[in-house]
């Protein structure tokens, strides 16, 4: 894969367009400080990957600042060929709120590019820092990378994945059912214990219950439980015979108390003198039919006359005159007052009428008079025609020239706009008082209109009411009397015929009651005596009450019997049904325990291959730091810096562990191990040490991306190493196939690199890229070196 151009616009310090050649094997950049040159890396790296990772670590808004200060919209384009995808772009497009595009690499190479092909300047000095931070959730670069050139993702799942069989309480956690089954098998010993005294409790109550039934029963404590069954399913045989004696005793009690209760109302109710109630109903009768036939006929007669003429009801009968009356009086009375209340309503609403009558007249006067008025406002449309004109003139007039007929005001006393104002006035008032004339024509026509509305509304006069209903609300109540009396004959004929009525019904209860009282006294077995009926009654319920609480007293004995036994069966097959729960939780508690045993003979197993895996893979990574980066890193630092005799190195992993532990040391030429290099070394060689690690990351492993792209990469170098540094850069370009892109900062330094780079054969190239500011204006110049040949010198020339 191979960079081919880079196009960019307003991005950063660069304003304006700019087209990079990148398809040589080398390409140097040089200019000032702000000129540009970490800007243009920026933009490459944006269109490789999509982000420019040391600003995004800054924070703020991103698109402000790699926009162009000034411009709302800017572009990077990145070209490489790809041997797979042919011609392959990154393209993104920016303006002060965000960044759209597409980067050229895919996600892996993304993460290749960052980390083993380019090195940003701001990188370098913590290169080494950032490489060696440890942790168990610390992946570096260089971790990544020893994993990926070791193959250590399989082992380091198998170590992950057994990491918890190194304790007992992280291997419960991993597993879903270990701390289940320990609670399980917790609860089950605690649920055995339970039973136990549970199942030891019910034979103590089953033992207690038994000695109830032998007391119920008046057995012996010898007899066995059976036999109590036996008794009790006898008692049990009897209790519904028992139970149907104290239904029928029952029965038997609730007539007895009917008996005596209707014997208590019937002795009240009969009266001493039966004689007296027969002459009672003859004397009240004879007494209301000679009222009836005398003067309540002449009542009815004209009580019917009125209610039929006057309300067209039907007639009524004598005994109906007493309710019907009272109706008619009230019908009579509320007749009269709708009378005096209509009455009233027709006069008030007459005088109202002739009121709204002399309002009509008042405004028919007044409609004449303004109607008058107005005939004599009317405006001519000649007048209407000189209105306008002169409204249109007056808008013309500037002095005292008329501007119709040009001839001057001869009046010196009054301008010519003051003349023309005055005629308009008079023109103008005589149309508005026409105007308010009609206003007021239409006010009074609308007022009119209202108050024949008011008339119409009114309820049309009619003769007053003239009917008697005074007199005859006067004549009904003249009767009153006459009718109290009849009422009051009525009822005593009602109250003695009642009591007629009452004294043949108790005489017949009477007989009814002792007939059942000595049905009772038969069925009860009981002999009859002489008493009274109410004293035969009571004797009768003593007798049963007495032997319902017998029957009572013997059907409980015998529930409390049947309940005691059901109670003790009850509680023999609850402890039963505990020992046989109790003997299933012991199997399966026994069942558990096995499980837990066999699963932590697993969990030895699984920490014993951990451990196996740990020291096999601390045996890896230090072959790979020991064989490989170390040797790789030491022939480069040395390359570097020849005259250094403390060579940077990665200490050994001794102890078998999860995590890559990364740490540097030095190394004397007799093998002697010293301190870190940051310790050991001076700032420049530091820095040094760390591009040359950079290097053999890049170096150690095949890439698709051979790439090596450099900004400032020589800090605190001096001349021989910088020297070493071209050389080394020579070989990467040239002999090993790479490309390499680095931006400096010194002109002395960048005439240099271009020396010691330029191609000496026709297969080598170089970009010289030059970036310098004018006006304010980015100026960028390109020139692309190649292999010239010389020609060979004849004889001819060297004469």
């Amino acid at each position: 894969m191979k960079l081919k151009s880079l196009t960019v616009t307003n991005f950063r310090s660069i304003k304006g367009t700019w087209h990079i050649p990148l398809d040589s094997q080398v390409v140097l950049i040089h200019g000032p400080n702000g000129a540009g040159k970490t800007s243009l890396l920026s933009a490459l790296e944006l269109a490789s990957t999509g982000d420019v990772a040391y600003l995004k670590e800054q924070g703020g808004n991103l698109p402000q600042v790699l926009l162009h200060e000034g411009n709302s919209h800017g572009q990077v384009k990145l070209t490489i060929e790809s041997p797979d995808k042919g011609r392959v772009s990154g393209d993104f497009t920016l303006d002060p709120t965000r960044i759209l595009g597409k980067p050229a690499l895919s996600a892996e190479e993304r993460i290749h590019f960052l980390e083993r092909c380019f090195l940003p300047q701001t990188a370098l000095g913590r290169l080494l820092e950032t490489y060696t931070a440890t942790g168990k959730q610390v992946d570096t670069a260089l971790i990544r990378f020893v994993k990926s050139i070791i193959g250590l993702e399989d082992l380091d799942n198998l170590i992950e994945g057994l990491r918890t069989s190194g304790h007992i309480n992280r291997t419960k956690a991993l597993s879903s059912s270990w701390k289940p089954t320990e609670q399980k098998a917790e609860k089950l010993s605690d649920q055995r214990s339970e039973l136990t005294l549970r199942y030891e409790e019910q034979q103590r109550q089953v033992a207690s219950t038994l000695q109830d039934i032998r007391s119920l029963s008046g057995s012996d404590d010898d007899v066995s439980i059976e036999r109590m069954y036996e008794f009790a399913a006898n008692e049990q045989n009897h209790s519904r015979d028992i139970d149907n004696s104290i239904s029928r005793l029952e029965s038997v009690n609730s007539r007895l108390s009917g008996i005596r209760s209707e014997l208590q109302s019937t002795r009240q109710l009969i009266p001493n003198d039966v004689d007296s109630v027969t002459d009672g109903v003859v004397e009240t009768k004879a007494g209301f039919e000679k009222w009836e036939s005398t003067t309540g006929l002449a009542i009815i007669k004209r009580v019917n006359e009125i209610r039929n003429e006057y309300f067209g009801l039907a007639p009524i009968a004598s005994i109906q005159l007493f309710e019907e009356y009272k109706s008619l009086v009230a019908s009579l009375e509320v007749s009269h007052r709708n009378q005096i209340e209509k009455n009233e309503l027709l006069k008030a609403a007459d005088n109202q009428r002739r009121k709204l009558l002399k309002d009509v007249a008042a405004l028919d006067s007044n409609i004449v008079v303004v109607r008058s008025r107005i005939s004599d406002l009317v405006v001519t449309p000649d007048e209407e025609n000189l209105t306008e004109v002169l409204e249109g003139a007056i808008k013309l007039i500037s002095d005292n020239v008329c501007p119709v007929c040009d001839q001057e005001q001869p009046d010196k006393t009054e301008t010519l706009l003051e003349l023309v104002q005055r005629k308009l006035n008079l023109l103008t008032n005589g149309k508005t008082a026409l105007l308010q004339a009609r206003n007021e024509l239409d006010t009074l026509e609308t007022r009119l209109k209202g108050v024949n509305t008011q008339i119409l509304a009114l309820p049309e006069v009619e003769d007053y009411l003239d009917k008697p209903w005074a007199t005859l609300v006067e004549e009904m109540t003249g009767l009153q009397s006459s009718i109290l009396e009849g009422q009051k004959l009525y009822q005593r004929l009602q109250e003695s015929t009642v009591r007629h009525q009452q004294f043949a019904s108790d005489t017949a209860r009477k007989e009814i009651t002792g007939r059942s009282l000595r049905e009772i006294q038969s069925e009860l077995n009981v002999p009859e005596t002489e008493n009274d009926l109410a004293r035969d009654a009571e004797l009768l319920q003593e007798i049963v009450t007495q032997r319902i609480q017998e029957a009572a007293a013997r059907k409980k004995n015998i529930k409390l019997l049947t309940e005691a036994l059901s109670v003790a069966q009850s509680l023999s097959e609850k402890a039963s049904s505990l020992r046989a729960e109790r003997d299933s939780v012991q199997v399966q508690l026994d069942e558990l325990d096995l499980r837990l045993s066999a699963a932590k003979a697993r969990k030895d197993s699984a920490n014993d291959i951990r451990k196996s895996a740990e020291r096999v893979r601390s045996a890896l990574i230090n072959k790979v730091f020991s064989d490989s980066l170390n040797s790789l890193w030491s022939d480069l630092f040395s390359r570097f810096i020849p005259t250094e005799k403390f060579v940077p190195q990665f200490q050994k992993q001794n102890k078998a562990q999860t995590a890559i532990n990364v740490t540097l040391e030095t190394r004397l030429p007799n093998d002697e191990v010293r301190g870190a290099p940051a310790a050991i070394l001076s700032y420049g060689n530091t820095n040094t040490a760390a591009l040359s690690l950079f290097l053999a990351l890049h170096l150690s492993t095949p890439s698709g991306l051979p790439w090596l792209i450099f900004d400032d990469p020589v800090q605190s170098m001096d001349d021989i190493h910088i020297s070493n540094f071209s050389a080394v850069i020579r070989e990467l370009a040239y002999s090993h196939n790479r490309q390499i892109v680095i931006a400096v900062h010194q002109r002395e330094l960048f005439d240099y690199l271009s020396l010691e780079l330029a191609p000496t054969t026709p297969s080598e190239s170089l970009c010289q890229v030059v970036i310098g500011r004018e006006g304010g204006a980015t100026e960028i110049d390109v020139v692309s070196l190649s292999h010239a040949p010389e020609e060979q010198l004849t004889n001819e020339q060297i004469a």
